[in-house]
């Protein structure tokens, strides 16, 4: 059954407190796409029914879906293919962000979906979504989370539909999908389904996770994965003696054990993986739910290292003091970060390995960053990773070290401390390096 999803009392992100509901008779029925049946519009509360005359839109080819973190795509992909779509990006927000750059004219011709699992996700993390690719959200965003998951929100802009959906698990996640795949839905107005009601059946396997330590690290796997715990923490305790071999602070500076949180199959995008820095988790498919060409060991033992980076990263700023991690307020642009973790790739598998693997995606933007900064470039993985090899040709690890350890009021000024290069001057010993080497 439909139901208009009301607000209750707001609290803290998108958990909120009981959902009061208008409740519709039943969802079957319809006089056809685009109506509402008198019978789907009797048994509510009054005359005040939200979805009464609302308009409606149904999930077509032309719809793309956008995923954060615990959306299983596996899932996603099998309603996508009944309704002829096939544009799907997601394994979490910062997934999405990097990668918006890329697809923004595609996204902009289609309706689009933004799918939260609230248990997984850090909605927080809604609030960096870049302004430039705002008109591809609900407009009055912030409005939503006034309202308890599971719920769906569609609104037409400029054409387009732009929707979000919000639940707890990636069942309820799927159940509104369902919907939206078998039926059309009301635009403008928050609404939920009313499932029926079934005996619970046992599972298949444990929905509760387990964890085993080694070392500096922990892995949370699911029952049955302990295989793959054990193949993980070995795999990150030799990434990082590798790493201690350059950065001898490596694994003193993070003070708690980092965890490796393993996904099962479809649960992140195709060759994916992330850090939450906060935290100190890293997030990786595990390895036996592997099946596509992305995952070998050397996959997993490159990932691990630039993942570990961004913590390593975050903790010693935290210690040093002085500039921070935000860009905006003088800290290092996107570039750094994702190049300090290729660069950690790099010196884990090795620079030959590293180029027979990486060299042709990230020799690409060199003829771009030859007339534009770095801060242009989309693919801020191969700027990065060009970047940081270029600092280390030119002052080696230890003026890395020096810039991750300053205690230099801006990264820029890091930066100048290192290699005795003002902003203008790094740029242009940056391209001449690119001329003379690529």
């Amino acid at each position: 059954m439909l139901r208009y999803a009301r607000a209750g009392s707001k609290s803290v992100g998108l958990i909120l407190l009981l959902l009061l509901a208008v409740t519709l008779a039943g969802c079957t029925g319809s006089t056809g796409p685009g109506t509402l049946s008198p019978q789907e519009l009797s048994g509510t509360d009054g005359p005040g029914n939200p979805l009464e005359g609302a308009p409606l839109w149904r999930m077509g080819r032309d719809t793309a879906f956008l995923a954060g973190a615990g959306v299983n795509s596996a899932s996603v992909r099998t309603l996508q293919q009944r309704v002829g779509a096939g544009f799907y990006l997601g394994g979490s927000l910062q997934y999405v962000y990097d990668r918006l750059p890329i697809y923004r004219d595609d996204l902009r011709g289609l309706d689009t979906l933004l799918l939260l699992n609230i248990s997984t996700e850090d909605v927080t993390k809604l609030a960096a979504w870049p302004q430039r690719d705002r008109s591809l959200l609900p407009a009055a965003l912030e409005d939503l989370v006034r309202y308890e998951p599971p719920f769906a929100y569609l609104t037409r802009q400029g054409g387009r539909v732009r929707g979000i959906v919000v639940g707890r698990t990636m069942e309820e996640i799927e159940r509104l999908l369902a919907v939206m795949v078998e039926r059309s839905v009301p635009l403008g107005v928050p609404w939920t389904v009313k499932p029926a009601i079934f005996a619970a059946e046992p599972a298949s396997k444990g929905w509760t996770r387990e964890t085993m330590e080694r070392g500096r690290f922990r892995a949370s796997y699911i029952p049955g994965l302990e295989a793959d715990a054990e193949r993980m923490l070995a795999w990150a305790e030799d990434v990082l003696g590798k790493l201690r071999a350059h950065f001898p602070e490596v694994d003193e500076v993070v003070e708690e054990p980092v965890t490796l949180w393993l996904h099962g199959a479809g649960e992140l995008q195709d060759g994916y993986a992330y850090a939450e820095t906060p935290s100190a988790t890293l997030h990786f498919t595990s390895p036996s739910a592997a099946d596509s060409r992305y995952y070998d060991h050397t996959w997993y033992v490159g990932n691990i290292a630039h993942e570990y980076s961004h913590v390593f990263f975050d903790r010693m700023r935290r210690r040093a003091g002085a500039y921070g991690m935000d860009a905006d307020s003088g800290g290092p642009p996107r570039w750094f970060h994702e190049g300090l973790g290729e660069y950690f790739r790099l010196l884990v598998i090795g620079e030959q390995t590293f180029d027979r693997i990486y060299g042709q995606r990230y020799g690409a933007p060199v003829g771009f960053l030859l007339e534009s900064p770095l801060e242009a470039a989309e693919d801020v993985y191969a700027a990065g990773a060009l970047a940081l090899r270029f600092l280390d040709a030119r002052v080696g690890v230890e003026g890395i070290r020096r810039i991750l350890v300053s205690s230099q009021p801006t990264f820029w000024d890091a930066v100048h401390e290192a290699t005795g290069l003002s902003r203008p001057e790094f740029d242009q010993a940056f391209r001449d390096w690119l001329r003379r080497n690529r």
